[in-house]
């Protein structure tokens, strides 16, 4: 094993810092994620009835069918959040 200076130490420390605390944030926001698709997936119901608006007190969220494809992508379509809006 290769012994390192003090600056290329302190480097690796901070290497190694980072890299775990990327790893957190990205199990963090995959947990997110899921969270959020299955809330989006329970209220995506309500909003089709309520002419794609969904309001409380605090925030106004409105859905819309999203599509996309075309020449060389195979067209694809899906309905979810379009804008949030906190009151």
């Amino acid at each position: 094993m290769t012994k390192l200076s003090n600056d290329h130490s302190q480097k690796l420390t901070e290497l190694a810092t980072a890299v775990n605390l990327k790893r957190k944030h990205s199990r963090l926001a995959s947990n997110l994620d899921k969270e959020c698709k299955s809330l989006i997936a329970e209220l995506e119901a309500i909003a089709k009835d309520g002419k794609n608006t969904l309001q409380n007190g605090d925030f106004v969220v409105t859905f819309k069918n999203h599509t996309g494809g075309g020449y060389e992508v195979k067209k694809w379509k899906r309905y979810g959040i379009d804008k949030i809006t906190s009151v």
